[in-house]
């Protein structure tokens, strides 16, 4: 992590959200692996380390940097030996679900605990309370003791209690996890101005507060890091179906197909092919190359979905589409054309008709994502004429998401008003056409 710099935990039920939280915390020792904060060394212990606290040296040192590791404890690459500094003298701080403020000590006492235990004089600690409580907007409850707060006052406590030990980590465990949903937009303005410049990891299953409060999303699963990177791009161009979800998009994969613009011979790539043999059409995130662009994703049942592109690239522009792996192909929108070389490329379907496919800079062949928001969805009839982006899908699942219900198919999933799923019959196995804006479908390379 870099120093100022809040990361984003995010991860199914049993992932290891809250293990690595403790890990770093000093609250769960591991049985190998290695971690330093600003030079200090947190643990470092090889594989097959003893289980308990032996062999430890005095005022180990990192070989390079010289910096403490911990008193009582050893220097990593020592034979025989292993660092483990106490979580007391980690300068790491764990907020919890729960405020858990000593229940005797009114919210100012609370605030000064951290400061005095430290070490600081009264009137240092008292100063300091003054302080966080101010920056939590909470002075006005100084003098209230714990049971006279309200959750998200208690919680406003012990964030500032947290913050008056001045930590170089701060963790936060799904901070608002426990508070009322008329709570949480106040205490997350207030988390995103005091994490400001500050390090922090926050364990969060939320992922607006992701987008509100971190530089950078980690998602884990199985104890294994499944994507990583800035939070906007991690969230709007998913790689695993548990990003995909919190983010509220749909994702398909597929192959890149190849195809040819018409009057050059240069290969491009107008779709993208599902395992099933269908096709998906792509917006393009990137303008590439002319002689390598991706205009169409073709699902494995071979239905195309369309994309659209991100920017103007070169002059030569080629619209194509996606065949997802049952043959069906859904369109995606094309550059705006900016030469005469420009021209439009299509997918047929196995019915005859044709959608449209826009460029991308992926080169055939390659394994691709196609990111595609719900709200782009809409059930069409088959009395409304076929256009642009119709793809034909079975209804698997049912389920609520807050005012609308959330209608899975075998492809995608939409979600739309209780009163529409009653009227259209909506249940499982029911053959539905959906249909999306192909310039709202983004296909992009998945590592």
């Amino acid at each position: 992590m870099a120093p100022g710099e809040t990361v984003a935990v995010l991860g199914p039920n049993g992932a290891g959200k809250s293990t690595l939280l403790g890990l770093l915390a000093g609250l769960v020792r591991p049985t190998s692996g290695r971690a330093v904060l600003g030079g200090d060394v947190l643990f470092d212990l090889p594989p097959g380390a003893p289980a308990d606290g032996a062999e430890h040296t005095q005022d180990a040192r990192l070989p390079a940097a010289g910096n403490r590791v911990s008193r009582g404890h050893s220097a990593p690459g020592a034979v025989g030996r292993r660092a483990w500094t106490p979580p007391h003298e980690r300068g790491v701080t764990l907020l919890a679900q729960q405020a858990l403020l000593f229940p005797h000590l009114t919210a100012r006492q609370n605030v000064e605990f951290g400061p005095r235990s430290r070490g600081a004089s009264r009137a240092a600690a008292r100063a300091a309370g003054e302080r966080w409580l101010a920056e939590v907007d909470a002075l006005s409850l100084a003098e209230r003791r714990p049971a006279q707060l309200s959750g998200g006052q208690a919680q406003r406590i012990a964030l500032a209690r947290a913050l008056a030990s001045e930590p170089r980590l701060l963790l936060l465990d799904e901070p608002m996890a426990a508070l009322d949903v008329h709570v949480r937009p106040a205490l997350r303005r207030m988390l995103r101005d005091v994490l400001a410049d500050r390090t922090a990891v926050i364990v969060t299953h939320d992922v607006l507060d992701a987008l509100v409060l971190a530089d950078r999303v980690i998602v884990i699963a199985d104890g294994r890091v499944r994507a990583e990177g800035p939070t906007r791009a991690v969230l709007e161009r998913p790689t695993d179906p548990f990003t995909a979800e919190l983010a509220s998009l749909n994702l398909v994969t597929g192959t890149a197909v190849a195809s040819r613009a018409a009057g050059r011979e240069d290969a491009v790539t107008d779709a993208v092919e599902l395992p099933d043999g269908r096709r998906l059409p792509v917006a393009s995130g990137e303008a590439g190359p002319v002689d390598a662009v991706v205009g169409a994703v073709e699902l494995p049942d071979g239905r195309r979905l369309p994309v659209a592109s991100g920017e103007a690239g070169p002059a030569d522009a080629v619209v194509g589409a996606v065949e997802l792996s049952d043959g069906r192909r859904l369109p995606v929108a094309s550059r705006a054309a900016a030469s005469a070389d420009a021209v439009t490329d299509a997918v047929e379907l196995p019915d005859g008709r044709r959608l449209p496919v826009a460029p991308t800079a992926l080169p055939p062949g390659a394994r691709v994502g196609v990111a595609i928001p719900p709200a782009a969805l809409r059930i069409v009839t088959d009395a409304e004429p076929a256009a642009p982006g119709q793809v034909d899908a079975i209804v698997r699942d049912l389920e609520p998401r807050g005012d609308l219900v959330r209608v899975r198919t075998d492809l995608l999933f939409v979600d739309l008003a209780p009163a529409v799923v009653a009227d259209r019959d909506l249940l499982p196995d029911a053959r539905i056409r959906l249909q999306y804006d192909p310039a709202a479908a983004v296909a992009y390379p998945l590592p």
